[in-house]
């Protein structure tokens, strides 16, 4: 196992800058869709063993809603939305398990009223749009399925223990 750990955390800002590189890389690059989906893959496994660590050792307590575990739910979004999208592009895995990762990156997103997150989250409508529209779904728009939530980040957090630990 290759988690990074620091002071039992998760080293988050190193493992943003390692899925910002693969993103780079091989998604946005260079369209390895591939190799993308080995790397993403294992780090949001990675990420998700150390939640259920957390909510072992927590008597099941949802994390706090701090600056951490804020930056811990964008992280989990951006996994799960680059897994989803990879497994889709190679046709990896069932159409429920993408939709699954699709729909839980918009909805774990956290701040999604602030510029950054409304971008990150158009980005992720626009792709869920087009998976569905590929499949003959009727299309939801989940950019504002997901905003209409309005989820905390201990909401977020919350609906990764729920959908995705």
């Amino acid at each position: 196992m290759n988690l990074k750990l620091k002071l039992n955390e998760l080293d988050i800002i190193s493992m943003q800058e390692q899925v910002d590189e693969i993103v780079f890389n091989y998604i946005d690059t260079s369209a390895n869709y591939e190799q993308a989906y080995k790397q993403i893959a294992p780090k949001l496994d990675e990420a998700m063993q150390f939640l259920q660590r957390y909510l072992e050792k927590n008597s099941l307590q949802v994390p706090p809603s701090n600056t951490y575990w804020t930056i811990f739910a964008g992280l989990v979004s951006k996994l799960a939305y680059f897994k989803a999208f990879t497994m889709w592009k190679l046709q990896h895995g069932s159409r429920e398990e993408m939709n699954r990762l699709f729909v839980a990156s918009a909805y774990v997103l956290p701040n999604k009223e602030t510029e950054a997150s409304e971008e990150i989250l158009e980005d992720i409508a626009v792709q869920y749009r087009i998976f569905q529209q590929q499949r003959n779904e009727q299309a939801i728009d989940l950019h504002e399925d997901a905003l209409s939530q309005k989820l905390s980040t201990t909401d977020c957090l919350a609906y990764i223990v729920k959908h995705l630990a």
